[in-house]
């Protein structure tokens, strides 16, 4: 059986937030925020209190307004992902009912990854005069770009100060890193922040890990508590999806149901102005171009409820299953 490609990017968005939790108080986390009405998407928009500082070194240079893209471990970053960052800062200051709404100066971007990007930046200073200013570790400022622009290379980030971004990756050592996240995940199970993160890294270290004989117990114990959470939300996801079908097939239905409603009235009316100038069944049905058993069916109930209106005939028809469907 082929396995799925992982997707990196719901776990990033938890271990962001588990990072950046101290803080969390002060900042407001929107995935994958829509740019404009078309399906032009950040990965993470975070807004900030003007006042307040981050802690963390990832979110020191933040301002009121920061948009952050990931890259999986897979990917490089290169000069298109760059200005395409950018591209999303400008969309987005530039996205708003008053000019001037969002201040340039208030915009930050962020791009986190796991590769540092060597070939970009030689193009950059070249280019740009950009100089690339190792902050901390892991966290490099760019300078003479459109807007403030930091690199995140996510594996150099202390591990123990980023327990969960720091191992968004495919080779962790399996004595040194099952132990810490095994511990920092043993209180925070039931959390879904920590479950997501902790199950893309179990996933994308899956084998490694179980080659580790020391923790296979508490791995084990992870992995099967993991891939309940899976079905459970495969199962939740199931369950709307039919749901969602069900009440889609009703409405089918009732449109359907409608708009046979509105065909048959309208017939209703042409037979009767038809009866009026003394057409035969055989007539209306060759000018009508409808079925005999029909037009005999409107001809018969008309004549049988000479004061009834269009509505209260298709109400009779119906009621007989005589409709004209």
């Amino acid at each position: 059986m082929e396995k799925k490609p992982l997707q990196w990017h719901p776990g990033f968005q938890s271990a962001l937030q588990v990072e950046l939790m101290e803080d969390r108080e002060h900042l407001r986390f929107e995935k994958e925020y829509n740019l404009t009405r078309k399906p032009l998407e950040i990965d993470v928009l975070i807004k900030k209190d003007d006042d307040y500082q981050v802690g963390k070194s990832i979110g020191r240079i933040f301002r009121r307004h920061n948009i952050i893209e990931y890259k999986s471990p897979e990917d490089y970053v290169s000069l298109n992902v760059l200005y395409k960052v950018l591209g999303y800062a400008c969309l987005y200051q530039s996205d708003t009912e008053r000019v001037g709404e969002i201040h340039p100066d208030d915009i930050t971007t962020s791009i986190m990854c796991s590769h540092y990007p060597r070939k970009l930046l030689s193009y950059l200073h070249r280019r740009y005069g950009t100089e690339v200013r190792s902050m901390y570790p892991g966290v490099y400022y760019l300078t003479n770009l459109l807007f403030p622009v930091q690199i995140v290379i996510l594996p150099q980030l202390p591990g123990e100060d980023y327990v969960w971004m720091s191992r968004l990756r495919c080779d962790l050592n399996a004595e040194e890193d099952v132990k810490l996240l095994t511990a920092a995940y043993s209180s925070r199970e039931h959390d879904p922040l920590y479950q997501s993160v902790m199950d893309v890294i179990v996933r994308a270290n899956e084998e490694e890990f179980k080659e580790e004989h020391g923790m296979c117990d508490a791995l084990m114990e992870i992995l099967e508590e993991l891939a309940d959470k899976r079905a459970e939300k495969k199962a939740v996801e199931l369950a709307e999806k039919k749901a969602e079908e069900l009440a889609e097939k009703k409405f089918a239905d009732k449109l359907k149901a409608t708009e046979q409603a509105v065909l048959c009235l309208k017939l209703i009316g042409q037979v009767r102005k038809k009866c009026r100038k003394d057409m035969n069944v055989a007539d209306i049905t060759e000018c009508l171009e409808e079925s005999a058993e029909v037009i005999q069916a409107i001809c018969d109930t008309l004549k049988q409820n000479p004061e009834a209106d269009d509505q209260r005939i298709y109400e009779i028809l119906e009621a007989e299953n005589r409709c004209c469907s």
